[in-house]
């Protein structure tokens, strides 16, 4: 006898179920495209690995990672073909390697304003990046391609996920914002989810840059703050006829550059000789990149909150609103009608001058090559008009890169011409490899942009001593730079000891320490008090006796009422305690992950240890 012949069981791969009873086990067929999806998810949030755990870690930041991993899955939860689905995480593949790079580069997630900061520089500050660029371009290629072949061969081209691994997903999901509530501190809950979107990649990047154009859009005039402001003087002995004051905005100046500070070589020989300057040695920036800093010099805004600070007064508002005549004086650039929040403060001045160029209302321009010293004449001028109160905020170059364009002929003393930094520069940029040789050359092209700012300093001192007026001038450096033997070598950006340890000075002319004796002897007492650089504010205003409803005599070093605070440290993503957090990496060596290759440690050693006995052997 002949039985029927059995036609084999079929799967339908599009419901998850078969055509007979005998259903075979679908999860199992699934498996391969399940570990396709779990591996992608871990691999698109890396980037949130990396921010979570390296190099700050807390609680929370294993929830944060998972729920940047389960959000990614949660696609695969509808009730299409999965092929189709995968197209969501093509865009997220395109971005991912660049994201990787800005890890890499500056330690932190991109932010609006590292947007904001890569539409301010020009060609020659970008090909810095050159070789982080090229091996962008190429891991994104290599990644779309790789991407695009393991989803043809193992994905099927009408394959779903079974409904119970889709149900699962969404009760995984769902266990997640259950258990946040749990651990989290904060008592509103919708706004936690709303700040774990928005640092979570990849939506923290897409509102980076959604951001950075609302920056633009909503960057107005500031004179309706200048006219609700409020400003009480304070009666001084006048010892006087005139008050002159300058604040000088110093760019990419590392402290232990200084000899001030005890550098080995003299990098400072006129402050060094200037009577009765003040040089305080543990002061931190507010934040690694001019962006960021800058505002908070500027205003009394609360760190971290620095879109505020387009809304607050400034510096120059108390003072304008004091009967002083303000200016602004820049050799960085100007933006015209598209003002950042660095240059959007010059607003604040009765006259700005940009000697490094301006863009016009159509965003097209050029940018001319001033050097600091040339806000000398510029400072001359505006004193011989013979204005009883003036102050003068000059935003500089200073140190930042190319460091041979920030010297001055006639006072380089150490070997380092234009060529030979440009190609130290070309070589670590496309071999991230830095030899003995070229650190050596771009450490004195660097301490030659130090010692430029030195004459600059000096001769402003010499300018105001040469007034006879009631004066005071502050120095302060929006942040620093890396130095040869760390692991982002000759960049900023990114949260170390010499990006965030800044020059502090101060002088105080003769006739302002007769008028303020109290302050000019407590100034003298903190040489070694450990602040923020975020006191500039209410220093300022405490040295000329202006007292606004924003004042805080707590923050300010000229204060009898000054007190000790955690000093913090705002990265675009994240807002981080100096001394818990950062000093205490370098303080010793860090165990475990690092993110510099032992090889690239080796040579920055090596490079460090020929500088210094070159040094040597010229003294």
């Amino acid at each position: 006898m002949n039985l029927p012949e059995t036609a084999p069981v079929k799967e339908d791969l599009t419901t998850g179920s078969a055509s007979t009873p005998f259903q075979p086990d679908i999860t199992s067929r699934a498996r391969p495209v399940i570990l396709l999806l779990l591996g992608g998810a871990f691999l698109l949030g890396l980037p949130n690995f990396i921010e979570c755990f390296f190099p700050y870690k807390n609680p929370q930041d294993a929830w944060l990672w998972l729920f940047g991993c389960v959000l990614m899955l949660q696609p695969f939860a509808l009730p299409f073909r999965t092929r189709a689905l995968l197209l969501l995480w093509l865009p997220v593949l395109l971005v991912l390697p660049a994201v990787l790079a800005c890890l890499a580069s500056t330690g932190a997630m991109p932010s609006s304003f590292l947007v904001l900061a890569l539409q301010e520089s020009d060609m020659a500050e970008l090909s810095v990046f050159r070789n982080e660029a090229m091996l962008t371009a190429i891991g994104t290629l290599l990644l779309l391609a790789s991407s695009i072949f393991a989803v043809w061969r193992i994905v099927p081209p009408h394959f779903r996920l079974p409904l119970p691994i889709r149900r699962n997903l969404i009760a995984v999901f769902v266990l997640l914002l259950a258990i946040e509530p749990l651990t989290s501190k904060y008592a509103n809950y919708l706004l936690r989810l709303k700040e774990t979107l928005l640092i979570n990649f990849p939506t923290s990047s897409a509102y980076a840059v959604v951001e950075a154009f609302e920056i633009r859009r909503s960057l107005r005039g500031r004179q309706d703050i200048l006219e609700h402001s409020q400003v009480q003087t304070l009666p001084a002995t006048k010892t006087a006829s005139r008050e002159v004051n300058l604040l000088v905005i110093g760019e990419s100046a590392r402290r232990n550059s200084f000899g001030l500070y005890g550098y080995h070589r003299d990098t400072t020989p006129r402050l060094s000789r200037v009577p009765g300057l003040l040089a305080y040695h543990d002061v931190t920036a507010p934040a690694p990149v001019t962006l960021l800093a800058v505002p908070h010099l500027l205003t009394p805004t609360p760190l971290g909150q620095i879109l505020d600070t387009s809304s607050q007064p400034s510096i120059l508002t108390a003072y304008r609103k004091a009967g002083f005549r303000v200016y602004w004086l820049s050799t960085q650039r100007r933006h015209g009608a598209y003002d950042t929040l660095t240059s959007i403060f010059a607003e604040d001045a009765h006259e700005a001058r940009f000697l490094g160029g301006a863009f016009d209302t159509e965003g097209q321009g050029c940018y001319a090559g001033k050097k600091d010293i040339h806000l000398l004449p510029e400072v001359e001028s505006i004193l011989a008009r013979g204005e009883e109160k003036v102050l003068i905020v000059l935003h500089t170059m200073g140190s930042h890169g190319p460091y041979t364009a920030r010297s001055i002929q006639g006072a380089n003393p150490f070997p380092a011409t234009r060529e030979e930094a440009n190609a130290a520069t070309n070589e670590f940029t496309l071999t991230q490899t830095l030899t003995p040789r070229a650190a050596e050359v771009l450490t004195n092209a660097y301490d030659n942009s130090i010692v430029a700012t030195d004459l600059v300093l000096a001769n402003l001192i010499r300018i105001l001593e040469g007034t006879q007026a009631r004066s005071w001038l502050c120095y302060v450096s929006d942040h620093g730079e890396n130095m040869g033997d760390s692991a982002k070598a000759f960049k900023h950006g990114s949260l170390t000891p010499d990006v965030l340890q800044v020059p502090y000075l101060l002088w105080l002319s003769p006739q302002h320490r007769q008028g303020f004796p109290e302050k000019s002897t407590l100034l003298s007492h903190r040489l070694d008090q450990p602040f923020s650089a975020t006191s500039t504010y209410h220093t300022l205003l405490d040295l000329g006796g202006l007292r606004t409803p924003e004042f805080d005599p707590t923050k300010s070093i000229a204060s009898p009422d000054f007190k000790a605070a955690p000093r913090l440290v705002y990265s675009g993503s994240k807002i981080v305690d100096y001394d818990a957090d950062v000093k205490p990496l370098h303080d010793s060596p860090r165990q475990g992950w690092r993110p510099i290759v032992p090889k690239a440690l080796k040579i920055a050693a090596e490079a460090a240890a020929s500088t210094a006995a070159s040094t040597s052997s010229a003294e």
